[in-house]
């Protein structure tokens, strides 16, 4: 018989496999660069907390959540953060022949991604040590990362657009 917190880690596993090959598959692909990119940052920004918020009443409604817990939740932002305005910085962006400002990523864009993922993934191995009743919080936490840190990828790439448009 399948236990189903096993099959929901594995369900988990395959949907986080699945969304990181379609976001690095969309980091280096030529693409405009509009307003309307923000929209799944802001969505999944959104839908993050809730989430989050949601796994720590059920897991731990009583006794809160650790101090510890919560820095190193911090900390996986702040690192993806900055990790996301390096990837905004490197990317090419430029002014198409149609004048259409783009951006692309390269191969950095991607070894940058996989480095935030790996860094992401090894705090949520701190943050089961930590807290036990809390385990699994930083793969729960993964949809407010990546609003977050596409975020700040698209305000960087944004401002470049700007000063390629001028």
């Amino acid at each position: 018989m399948i236990n189903t917190s096993d099959a929901s880690v594995a369900v988990n596993v395959v949907l986080g496999l699945l969304v990181l090959a379609w976001v690095l598959s969309r980091q280096v692909q030529k693409r405009p660069v509009t307003p309307s990119s923000f929209r799944v940052p802001v969505i999944l920004a959104a839908v993050g907390p809730y989430e989050t918020a949601s796994f720590v009443r059920d897991a731990a409604p009583s006794s809160g959540v650790p101090v510890g817990v919560v820095a190193l939740l911090v900390l996986g932002v702040v690192v993806g953060g900055a990790l996301a305005a390096v990837r905004g910085y490197q990317m090419r962006v430029w002014r198409d022949t149609d004048g259409t400002v783009v951006r692309q990523g390269t191969a950095l864009t991607v070894l940058l991604w996989l480095v935030a993922i790996a860094a992401h993934l090894g705090i949520d191995v701190a943050i089961d040590h930590v807290s036990h009743p809390l385990a699994g919080l930083g793969s729960v936490s993964l949809v407010l990362y990546l609003g977050v840190v596409l975020g700040i990828q698209g305000l960087v790439v944004q401002h470049r657009a700007q000063l390629v448009a001028a």
